[in-house]
């Protein structure tokens, strides 16, 4: 009779070992048709933002046409549409630009080098690259930043171009005209926080939760008129999340303007030595999980 039990007993935890493991099959499919699904979605998204730029962009270099422009007489007119044409081609060639790197990384057919990159630099950079539209809006920028030797773990170029331009720029256009926008550095230890706090007409709250995804409207004017795709603040998050960091958005408690919160890694925290390479690879059986390997 004990032998019997015996023999239930071991079928009974067999079955229930097989419909666990067919439930968390079932729910692994679940969670890779969901992912799938998803990547789609935003890949769709992506195409669909980039025809509707370049179409606005082509439409406005065929009024900007070599015709038109040598058609007219003064000399300050033709340089003022040669700089627009100039601008729209630039703004096109970024978009396509971002678009491909973001989408080889996430294929999984490049990566993204990280390495030690000095803020205070960076950030001044980022500043001189939007000058002319900040000098238009009559807008200053005060950085503060107490140890001017701060260094993230980040890809230099992108962070330059993609993260500090886009929040600078983004911080500009809803600002209002003579504005200060504040940038702030503070060491906490292990991550460093940089928050970007502008005196602006805030952030919508319907529009919060959504505001770093692709496939959510974001798309508003600024305080003079200025367009946008929309498409600058997913690509901030996405490189936020290929360094290893981290990106909130929030209306400041005076209910004047808002404040954009980034959390890197500290580089003093990381071994760096010449033979380490830090890489930051999407994981492949998380897609929604950004990690960082070191390879020696």
């Amino acid at each position: 009779m004990t032998y019997i039990a015996a023999i239930l007993l071991v079928l009974l935890l067999v079955s229930m070992a097989t419909t666990m493991h067919v439930v968390i099959k079932n729910k692994q499919l679940e969670v890779d048709k969901n992912d799938l699904s998803q990547s789609l979605e935003e890949k769709q998204h992506l195409l669909s933002v980039l025809f509707h730029d370049l179409s606005n962009s082509t439409t406005l270099l065929s009024l900007l046409s070599d015709s038109t422009i040598l058609a007219m007489k003064d000399k300050e007119g033709i340089l003022k549409n040669l700089g627009r044409v100039s601008g729209v081609i630039e703004n096109m060639s970024e978009l396509i630009q971002h678009i491909r790197k973001i989408q080889s990384i996430e294929s999984g057919k490049s990566t993204i080098k990280l390495e030690p990159v000095k803020l205070e630099d960076t950030i001044k950079s980022s500043i001189q690259l939007v000058r002319k539209r900040l000098d238009k809006k009559g807008q200053h920028i005060r950085l503060e930043i107490l140890n001017k030797n701060l260094k993230a773990m980040a890809e230099p170029s992108s962070l330059n171009q993609s993260v500090f331009t886009n929040l600078i720029t983004n911080a500009s256009k809803f600002s209002p005209q003579g504005s200060e926008i504040l940038i702030k550095v503070s060491n906490r230890n292990s991550a460093i926080q940089v928050d970007i706090i502008d005196q602006g007409i805030g952030i919508p709250e319907s529009m919060l939760s959504g505001l770093f995804s692709f496939t959510n409207e974001t798309h508003r004017e600024g305080t003079h008129g200025e367009e946008g795709s929309g498409f600058g603040l997913p690509v901030v998050k996405k490189y936020m999340n290929f360094y290893g960091g981290d990106i909130k958005a929030f209306n400041n408690r005076d209910e004047i303007g808002s404040t954009f919160r980034l959390k890197f890694v500290n580089a003093a925290y990381v071994d760096t030595s010449i033979d380490t390479q830090i890489v930051a690879k999407r994981s492949l059986s998380n897609r929604d999980k950004d990690v960082l390997e070191i390879h020696h």
